[in-house]
């Protein structure tokens, strides 16, 4: 069931705002505690305040109609990368010279037919694709892949030699980002917030999507920013934060996607999500904020 007008009502009743907006702000610090986020209040207490003054890092804090904290965060402009590959590497290419072979071993033995087929459906979704058609059309894209690499190549060289800068990392395509830094409740506020009646969710968990990703959409109505992205401090056994990260606020583990890590965050796990996604998923979040009447029959 959606969320209702009464808990809507709570939630605009509290603000969200840039610490350096209020001074009073860093002072609320004082009522702010968290047992598994000790090191970013400190952080933020030691290094944040000079980091937001100097626009490094824009910091946030949430606050209840009482003035209250009942969260921090903070967000950093960076970049995600798909990488280059050399064709070796490339599976598409792999996958080829593997189902290349499978032909050319099916061709006269019909014991391994039945893989080859299976392979070729897959590829070219067609059971009945002639063996000598299908060599000819893998040989045909191999060389393509083996031109266009031969061509990336190239360029990678030449600009090798043009860039005097020899800290340039060159990579295939450039995913511009908005990391979600230093996400902290404040454990002093947890039985202020089971008062609301929004005892289905976290605290946490309704800020974020209520107050943190409509700043992902203002961002982008200032300037192109396609992901959302953080790196989850996980240092529990089971990945506890991980999982929370990934099944209650919709960030994966993409593989296929890289970004570059700073000292501070080695031992952290990264993780991105689509900001276009997210924004479907805070949809389909409040639609479904409260048990449905029969369920809590």
């Amino acid at each position: 069931m959606r969320i209702t007008k009464e808990q809507s009502d709570i939630l605009n009743s509290f603000t969200c705002e840039r610490f350096r907006k209020n001074p009073k702000n860093f002072d609320s610090m004082k009522e702010f505690k968290s047992n598994r986020g000790t090191q970013l209040i400190n952080y933020l207490i030691n290094v944040g305040k000079d980091e937001e003054y100097e626009n490094q890092t824009a910091y946030y804090i949430i606050k209840n109609n009482y003035g209250k904290p009942l969260m921090f965060f903070s967000l950093k402009c960076g970049s995600l990368f798909e990488p280059l590959t050399n064709l070796d590497e490339n599976p598409d290419y792999q996958r080829m010279i593997v189902i290349l072979q499978a032909i050319v071993n099916a061709k006269d033995d019909p014991e391994n037919a039945a893989k080859a087929n299976e392979l070729i459906e897959g590829f070219f979704k067609d059971n009945n694709i002639n063996f000598d058609d299908a060599i000819q059309l893998i040989r045909r894209a191999l060389q393509k892949k083996k031109n266009r690499y031969a061509r990336k190549d190239k360029q990678l060289a030449l600009d090798e030699i043009k860039e005097e800068n020899e800290n340039i990392s060159r990579v295939l395509r450039v995913h511009p980002g908005i990391e979600l830094m230093h996400f902290c409740t404040n454990d002093l506020m947890k039985d202020y917030w089971y008062t609301l009646g929004m005892n289905r969710h976290k605290m946490g968990e309704v800020l974020y999507w209520h107050f943190i990703v409509p700043v992902y959409a203002e961002i982008q109505k200032i300037v192109g920013c396609e992901y959302a992205f953080l790196f989850a401090a996980d240092i529990s056994e089971d990945g506890s934060l991980v999982n929370y990260y990934d099944n209650i606020l919709k960030f994966k583990k993409k593989l296929d996607i890289g970004t570059t890590k700073p000292f501070y965050d080695f031992a952290c796990e990264f993780m991105c999500q689509e900001i276009n996604q997210i924004l479907s998923e805070r949809e389909i979040f409040f639609n479904n904020f409260n048990d449905d009447i029969e369920d809590a029959v």
